[in-house]
């Protein structure tokens, strides 16, 4: 099921070519080329009353998974405080997100993707 980080650096070495602004597409690659099934790009979480709680970067919306990419631009305090937030909306929605940076992208893709592959497992033996 699993590819060695080495076959999975190609996937890495497109993100790192688009400057690390393309996440959504690197992380599918990434996530795909190690065969795991593929995420679903921006996707809108809306709570149980039908609120919208926020759009995540990648997700498996029948397991409630989140994949987020924190680039530089969260490091900015008013961004922090809303990520905080978002997330916190997230996980009271029923929602597991996993939050990655570009080193976890480039430099250790599979601590990644087996981080991912816990989560998708212990998502899938849950009733619903």
């Amino acid at each position: 099921m699993s590819r060695s980080t080495a076959e999975r650096r190609p996937a890495a070495r497109r993100w790192a070519a688009g400057g690390g602004r393309r996440w959504c597409g690197a992380g599918e690659l990434l996530v795909v080329d190690a065969g795991l099934p593929p995420p679903t790009a921006q996707h809108e979480v809306y709570d149980s009353r039908g609120r919208f709680v926020g759009r995540v970067d990648l997700a498996y919306p029948g397991l409630r998974i989140a994949l987020e990419y924190e680039g530089h631009h969260h490091r900015e305090r008013a961004h922090f405080r809303q990520d905080v937030s978002r997330y916190n909306e997230l996980r009271a929605a029923g929602w597991t997100v996993l939050r990655f940076t570009a080193d976890d992208v480039l430099r250790h893709p599979a601590r990644l993707l087996a981080q991912l592959t816990q989560a998708l497992r212990e998502r899938s033996a849950r009733p619903r």
